[in-house]
């Protein structure tokens, strides 16, 4: 049994004090950081419908800011899988808001491109086959936000040519795609 009377309480009573108050701002100071840190969600999906006068399916890619603190975003791109990034031209990509745009909290942007012509550039640049792309967001500062999604370009360049249905039952010829208006 220690002698209480022996214990440097001008010691140890202080000590204990700064240990009880540091702790909980350390917490604090750490879940302010990560309030405060600039947040962007980014998502992929395949959609159908009409977009900008371009019928057809779409590779729809949502960004969302999700944190506090406005982003400004500056592009939308999609990396290969040799690293290489695919930025795709207006025509072939609709943005809404075009970029580059500013996020408030809670707001988001999409772009929408047409699966079938993504489908050539990437058989252009040597992707012919089912192929795990990434798309990037990339903000003003440098920052990044990612996402891996699965893209066959076979299928959609197959679907294009011959005139297949995919799963949603929506059936499209080359005359029609050729003949559909690519103006805003």
């Amino acid at each position: 049994m220690p002698k209480w009377s022996q214990v440097p309480w001008g010691i140890v009573v202080p000590g204990l004090l700064g240990l009880y108050g540091s702790v909980p701002s350390a917490f604090n100071f750490a879940a302010q950081r990560a309030r405060d840190r600039r947040r962007v969600k980014i998502r992929t999906t395949y959609g159908v419908g009409a977009i900008a006068g371009q019928r057809g399916p779409f590779l729809v890619v949502k960004v969302s800011n999700i944190g506090h603190r406005p982003v400004h975003l500056n592009s939308i791109d999609f990396v290969l899988p040799n690293g290489l990034a695919l930025l795709l031209p207006e025509e072939i990509m609709r943005c809404d808001p075009p970029f580059p745009c500013k996020l408030e909290e809670g707001q988001g942007t999409r772009a929408a491109v047409n699966v079938y012509k993504m489908a050539e550039e990437l058989h252009e640049v040597g992707c012919r086959e089912e192929v795990r792309l990434i798309a990037r967001a990339n903000d003003a500062i440098g920052n990044e936000c990612r996402r891996r999604f699965k893209f066959d370009g076979q299928r959609w360049r197959v679907n294009h040519l011959v005139g297949h249905r995919d799963r949603s039952g929506w059936c499209a010829t080359a005359r029609w795609l050729l003949a559909a208006p690519t103006t805003r």
